[in-house]
């Protein structure tokens, strides 16, 4: 007797021509929507292959993501971000106990504060970690003086930073960026000026104007948003050795008139 092959769903008797194989897409579908179990040898006709050809087909494209479901994944996946990563940045080392620059022990120390990292990270392209510790004679006027810029030693070749750190350093390089745009005379950059342009301008040499520095200290000076006290006790000392007019200092120093007033 010939052997015949009825189709799976419907029983009915299929020709050569009007069978075929299952597929394993359309075999899911039946297992799944019509709990019928499916054999190796299993046929399906043309119509029934058509059928589950569609619907498969249709709950693929059902079960399927959105184009705003997909958006809403990707977001919430680029948010995220791992706790450090590590940048080919040099760095110095991180400690509670010893100063970072001096490496001498404590207990007087002090917290690096974050716009004196960054202006270290400006001027020397070198990461100091959050939570660095320092004596206090390495700071003036909120920034490190030379000799301790001199005396600060990278001692790795990359810095680990997190999310926090980055996003305060990126706000921090920003202010300092906006600050200095119009400015055309900087007393504040350790590197910005030479020797001779500082004996030029107030009559004392770069060393002697930093030791100036330092004996107002413990006075009542203080920086401002508009200037720092570099800047003010460079103009003063460019006034008194040129005897420029306030219009003309604000030219040079980038100030307005009011402001060269109030320094």
């Amino acid at each position: 007797m010939p052997k015949f092959y009825p189709c799976l769903l419907c029983s009915k008797r299929t020709s050569q021509q009007d069978r075929y194989r299952i597929k394993k897409e359309h075999a899911d579908f039946i297992k799944r929507r019509l709990r019928m179990d499916v054999s190796d040898d299993s046929m399906l006709c043309r119509k029934c292959r058509h059928m589950c050809e569609t619907k498969s087909t249709r709950d693929s494209i059902c079960n399927s993501p959105g184009p705003n479901k997909i958006q809403k994944t990707l977001s919430k996946q680029s948010m995220k971000s791992p706790p450090s990563v590590t940048l080919s940045i040099p760095s110095t080392s991180t400690s509670h106990a010893n100063c970072v620059i001096c490496k001498k022990p404590g207990p007087k120390l002090v917290v690096v504060p974050e716009n004196t990292r960054v202006n270290v990270f400006i001027q020397k392209e070198t990461f100091v970690p959050p939570g660095s510790r320092c004596c206090p004679k390495h700071i003036s006027d909120g920034d490190l003086n030379t000799e301790a810029l001199h005396l600060l030693k990278q001692t790795s070749s990359v810095s680990n930073v997190n999310r926090t750190t980055i996003v305060g350093v990126l706000k921090q390089t920003r202010d300092v960026a906006i600050q200095n745009q119009n400015k055309r005379l900087n007393f504040d950059d350790p590197h910005g000026m030479q020797n001779e342009d500082y004996y030029n301008l107030t009559g004392v040499t770069k060393d002697q104007f930093d030791e100036l520095m330092t004996y107002l200290v413990e006075t009542n000076l203080r920086s401002s948003k508009n200037r720092s006290t570099r800047t003010c006790v460079a103009l003063l000392l460019t006034k008194l050795r040129c005897g420029l007019s306030n219009q003309l200092l604000g030219t040079l120093f980038g100030m307005k008139k009011w402001q060269v007033w109030t320094c």
